[in-house]
Formats: structure tokens, sequence, C-alpha cells
């Protein structure tokens, strides 16, 4: 699921770092810390957590220096290392979302993240190798939606625990993980609904894409920042 591997890293990784530091000042402002996020959205607190119509719903445990990279879904980026995965002009599509880096970007030098609070809720996916966790959702405008993180190895968590977002819960395999040409993570979102995997060709890929795409600036942004 990764037919090409990827060889402009160096004059991909250039275009990036230019692209974020043009964006850096609109991140600063279009992405707030997760201990307001609920705050200003009281209409959807009950919908989210249970509560009832007019109680507001408390925020969620937030990780020291966690904070969401994606307005709309309250998304972290599903890779910490994101200095070393080529962007998204480098990103393919099937039936999740294809993005790596050169063919020594796996195990502790590629941390694959919870994107949102959730429960395991599966590891192990047919095609993507025995150590592939699948996380559902608890919060947020996509809560009880699964996801899954293709082509990994090892996994870190277990199933039924509870991640919180940001929260590391596998490494992209190295080597061959399922069926694939080159280490690289595939990150794919069920269908609403469903509660197996996987989505069909395209079916929810485009939607994802465009998330990961916006928080992808952000991201870049502060992997920088963490590392000066």
């Amino acid at each position: 699921m990764f037919k090409r591997q990827f060889n402009n890293h160096s004059q991909l990784i250039a275009r990036t770092l230019a692209a974020s530091a043009m964006l850096a000042s609109a991140a600063a402002i279009a992405f707030v810390p997760a201990s307001t996020s609920r705050a200003a959205t009281g209409a959807r607190s009950a919908s989210e957590g249970g509560a009832s119509p007019g109680t507001p719903t408390p925020p969620p445990a937030v990780i020291p220096g966690v904070k969401y990279m994606d307005r709309t879904t309250g998304w972290v980026f599903p890779i910490r290392e994101v200095n070393l995965i080529f962007g998204p002009s480098q990103w393919t599509l099937d039936q999740g979302v294809d993005m790596g880096g050169t063919s020594s970007v796996c195990g502790k030098r590629a941390t694959l993240l919870a994107v949102d609070d959730a429960v395991v809720s599966g590891i192990g996916i047919s095609g993507f190798g025995s150590q592939s966790p699948i996380i559902k959702l608890t919060r947020g405008p996509l809560k009880g939606r699964q996801v899954y993180y293709g082509h990994s190895n090892p996994v870190l968590v277990k199933k039924g625990q509870r991640v919180k977002r940001g929260q590391a819960i596998a490494r992209i395999g190295c080597g061959i993980v399922g069926y694939s040409s080159a280490p690289h993570l595939e990150i794919g979102l069920y269908r609403k609904g469903a509660t197996y995997c996987c989505p069909s060709w395209g079916e929810t890929a485009p939607a994802l894409i465009a998330i990961l795409k916006r928080m992808w600036p952000t991201a870049v942004a502060r992997n920088r920042q963490a590392r000066r």
C-alpha cells in the first residue's frame, strides 16, 4: 500500500520548513489550548459528553503541553516526528492515508500518537499487521468513530485501554509489515456506524486527508520549536 519509495527527502523538508515559517503567525491564532475548547461550545457539550441540555460537560483532563492542532476535530497529528515525514504532496490515498519518510523512519524514530481521547478497541488488522491498533474516539464531533493505524509495530497499548490525545500508542513498523513495500503509516477512519475494518477504497480518505493537511503546518512548527 505504499507502492513507491520516497526519494526527494531533502527537497521536501526544505519546502515544508519554508511553508511552516510563513504560516507560523497564522497557526498561533488559529489553534488554542485544549482547555478552552469546550468552554466556548456549551451547546455541543450535551451531545459530546452525554450531559442533559443546558448542563456544561467539564473538559477532559489535559496532558501538559499537548494542545489540539485542528479546531474542527480537536485532533493532534498522528506522528510525533513530523520533521522526518514527507509532507502532504507525497501522501497517497486508498482505504486510508499513506504517509512516511525514508526507509529508516520507523521504530523509535516514528512514534504514533492517539489523535484524540479514545479507547483501544482492537489490535491487529488483516493486511496491516498484528500490531496495528484501532482506537474508538470518546469525544469531539467524530465521537464513536474508529481510527486505525496500519503497518504499526510494536504496539504500545492494550485492547480496552483508555488513551489521551497525544499519547504514544504504537510505532511505524520497520521492514515489511502487512501488505507494504516500505515502512510507513496508513491511518484510516471508519465510516460512521461501522464496527469492522476497513472503509472501502476512497470512502473516508478524502475527508481524513483534509483534516491531516489542516494540522500539518502547526505540527511542523511545534516540532521545530520542541527541537530547539
